[in-house]
């Protein structure tokens, strides 16, 4: 979805572009398209794909400038420990 930040793409493009193979790009168009984020756009033999909506680009901006802070003590224990923190 990054990549499509950019613009439209066909499949090979991006494959390019990613460098990971077709099988696995292919995987990941079907789920977005299932999500209804990502959209493509038949062009002679190929589809050119790119985001379904603007907002979309505009969301995945704000959230590349997003920091997050981690504390690195959260991940001790197990999962649902005191902390409550679910990621061990």
């Amino acid at each position: 979805m990054l990549e499509l930040r950019r613009g439209a793409a066909t499949p090979s493009e991006l494959v390019d572009r990613l460098g990971v193979s077709k099988q696995l790009l292919s995987n990941h168009i079907a789920c977005l398209r299932g999500c209804g984020l990502v959209v493509g756009e038949r062009e002679g033999r190929n589809v050119r794909y790119g985001l379904a909506m603007p907002d979309i680009a505009a969301a995945l901006a704000d959230l590349m400038h997003l920091v997050l802070e981690v504390d690195p003590n959260c991940c001790q224990g197990a999962a649902g420990s005191e902390t409550g923190c679910a990621c061990a």
